[in-house]
């Protein structure tokens, strides 16, 4: 029992931090210009291309 609980709650804070980055993700990518821009963003996010870049 107590064991399940600490599962889920683990697995609740996880989906909780997935939920943050992708609102965060989604605010910077809403400031770019257009479409493209905005998915070309997302997908070298979600790449790990711009680990090093700076956004501004």
């Amino acid at each position: 029992m107590i064991f399940k609980r600490m599962i889920e709650k683990r697995k609740l804070r996880k989906q909780i931090r997935q939920e943050i980055e992708r609102q965060g993700v989604l605010s910077i990518a809403s400031r770019l210009d257009t479409i493209e821009e905005q998915q070309a963003f997302i997908e070298k996010y979600y790449s790990g291309e711009l680990e090093n870049e700076t956004i501004q």
